[in-house]
């Protein structure tokens, strides 16, 4: 019990300057990142800073100042402007870190996300001790509205594509079912329209999702972290619950399909999030040694074995070339990865053409867990 309450306060805690981020965060030759500075060897100042790899490994560098705290960094469709938040301000930056525009000043923000049209920012900002607001102004600095969505927690947050909704988090206390006397903190997952309206729930009998790991390009489906409660016929360990990754509706239609289960608390689950192919047919996440692709319900599934000890990671399907997998490795020989020499790589879905990348698309994972 004590374990699961801190699994969630990190979670929780870390999403404060991270969530969302990045949200998409490769556009063309450069894919951003989120970058600890901690700390300063003479001031003992650092900060959290949104940094960039260009694809092809031969470049790198800081788009925000190293002592301030960035976060949220969401490319514009055009690719040549990029909205984030920094030290509570929402703000918007060129793709070389130029031209630094702020967009609402001192608002508290913690996470940003441009509306479907681009035309307007939601932006996340404290209540009160416990919860948030989720707000909207134009991307021109008018017309700031609030209370759009309130009484939410400070993770999830996203926005969908093509769709437009808004997802985002709420937690309540509940007498536990198992432990006497004790109250459990229960996490749902909720969807509504871009104006706050229609608000449906979608984890369904999972009464407990903790954060939201990819949206699908049609804006249709979520994958969801949740605590799953075990069924009777499956192994209790020493809980009756474990964590489950499951896809759901965006819309709360249908109940959502389990696509990982049976996580003990406590385990990486996080590097596992299944993720969504553009064309949304399609999920890949990591097994043990395996790469597995299968369908959104759970169906024709398929593996790609890599050698023992590979450890692959933070799989992606490549937004330039669907047909092919990104992930990290922890060690993989035929590439000259070992324990002391990680890297990241790429296949393609049939299992064939293995070979090393110069920055890895798993960059994007580096501070945050899907949020």
């Amino acid at each position: 019990m004590v374990l699961r309450h801190i699994l969630v306060a990190l979670l929780l805690v870390g999403t404060l300057f991270l969530s969302g981020c990045p949200v998409a965060p490769d556009h063309g030759a450069i894919i951003l990142r989120l970058h600890d500075t901690c700390c300063d060897e003479i001031s003992g100042k650092g900060g959290l800073v949104i940094a960039f790899d260009s694809r092809d490994g031969e470049k790198e560098g800081w788009l925000t100042h190293f002592r301030s705290y960035a976060g949220s960094p969401q490319w514009r469709s055009d690719g040549e402007r990029i909205l984030y938040q920094c030290d509570g301000d929402v703000m918007l930056m060129d793709s070389d870190g130029g031209n630094k525009t702020t967009v609402l000043d001192g608002s508290g923000a913690v996470s940003v996300h441009f509306s479907q049209d681009e035309k307007s920012i939601f932006y996340l900002v404290s209540e009160n001790s416990s919860t948030y607001e989720i707000r909207s102004i134009n991307v021109d600095g008018t017309d700031d509205k609030g209370g759009i969505v309130t009484g939410v927690a400070v993770s999830p947050f996203d926005v969908a594509p093509a769709t437009g909704r808004i997802l985002y988090g709420r937690s309540t206390s509940i007498p536990d079912p198992v432990y006497t006397g004790v109250q459990k903190i229960v996490y749902q997952v909720f969807s509504a329209a871009p104006d706050g309206s229609g608000e449906v729930e979608l984890c369904g009998e999972h009464a407990d999702a903790v954060s939201i790991g990819d949206v699908s390009p049609d804006g249709q489906l979520a994958v969801l972290f949740v605590e799953r409660q075990m069924p009777p016929d499956e192994p209790q360990v020493n809980l009756p619950y474990r964590w489950a990754m499951v896809v759901a509706r965006v819309d709360g239609t249908g109940e959502p399909v389990i696509i990982i289960g049976g996580m003990q608390q406590g385990s990486d689950g996080w590097a596992q999030w299944p993720r969504i192919i553009a064309d949304g047919t399609r999920l890949v996440y990591v097994e043990g040694n395996m790469l597995v692709t299968v369908t959104p319900q759970g169906g024709d599934r398929k593996e790609i074995l890599l050698s023992d000890g590979s450890g692959p990671s933070n799989a992606w399907f490549d937004p330039e070339d669907q047909g092919r997998i990104w992930f990290a490795a922890q060690s993989l020989f035929a590439l000259g990865f070992t324990q002391y020499a990680s890297g990241s790589a790429s296949i393609t879905l049939d299992g064939t053409d293995l070979r090393r990348e110069p920055v890895g698309l798993s960059h994007r994972d580096l501070y945050q867990p899907g949020f």
